[in-house]
């Protein structure tokens, strides 16, 4: 099914209302015990990550590395994504006069191109062929190619 983009943007859909649906579920459970909003916003986005990861392991950009490598630039997109989100929320809360659930849903289509970016550049590059454990192999050329 599509290509990589479309597939990206279908996970990014389908764990973004999760996570949003979650936000809000726990926003309007926490409100009521005078729980701060961003406690909502932590508890939501430790649970959508594991579902992206795989989602986007998996079906998107359908990687084969074994590693702790591509685990570990996930989360270093995940985190700066996070850190990115309790930045901008509070703006828009206290700034821009949002109620909670309405500046997270800025908040999302904000980061949403960037998260698209830094996972297919970034997170889940394919690297060549040629290139193992960080050296570059060289492969001789065919002697037919040789002047």
């Amino acid at each position: 099914m599509g290509s990589k983009p479309v597939k990206f943007i279908l996970v990014g859909l389908w764990n973004t209302a999760i996570g949003y649906i979650t936000f809000i579920a726990l926003e309007l459970l926490f409100r009521r015990q005078g729980t701060h909003y961003l406690v909502a916003l932590v508890l939501s986005q430790i649970m959508i990550i594991a579902n992206a990861y795989f989602c986007y392991k998996f079906w998107v950009f359908k990687t084969s590395e074994v590693s702790w490598a591509e685990p570990s630039r996930f989360g270093l997109i995940y985190g700066l994504n996070f850190l990115a989100n309790l930045f901008l929320l509070p703006i828009f809360v206290n700034i821009a006069k949002m109620t909670p659930i309405m500046g997270q849903g800025v908040v999302v289509v904000i980061l949403a191109s960037a998260n698209y970016f830094a996972h297919n550049y970034f997170t889940f590059r394919q690297e060549p062929a040629t290139k193992r454990g960080g050296v570059v192999a060289t492969i001789p050329k065919p002697r037919s190619c040789e002047p």
